[in-house]
């Protein structure tokens, strides 16, 4: 169908700012709750897909390495914070 028939693509915009406000407000959230365990939740991030396989205690232990406050020193809700 063309505009000519009523048809057009007038929601693409509205729909692409929509999905660019999501992704900044996730961004702004994951930094901010990741912040509160990692010394930097995006090196965090990027670093636990090489490891995402690994055995959990390797896991955990490659989190912590990169935690801080009570991550780093392994409380059981920060670690489960850090996984989920």
């Amino acid at each position: 169908m063309d505009a000519s028939r009523g048809w057009s693509q007038a929601w693409r915009g509205p729909l692409r700012a929509a999905l660019d406000h999501l992704r900044d407000r996730a961004a702004d959230f994951f930094a901010e709750a990741g912040g509160e365990l990692f010394a930097d939740p995006w090196q965090a991030r990027d670093a636990y897909g090489a490891i995402v396989d690994a055995a959990p205690e390797q896991r955990m232990r490659h989190l912590q390495s990169m935690g801080r406050g009570p991550l780093k020193h392994g409380h059981t809700d920060a670690s489960r914070r850090a996984l989920g």
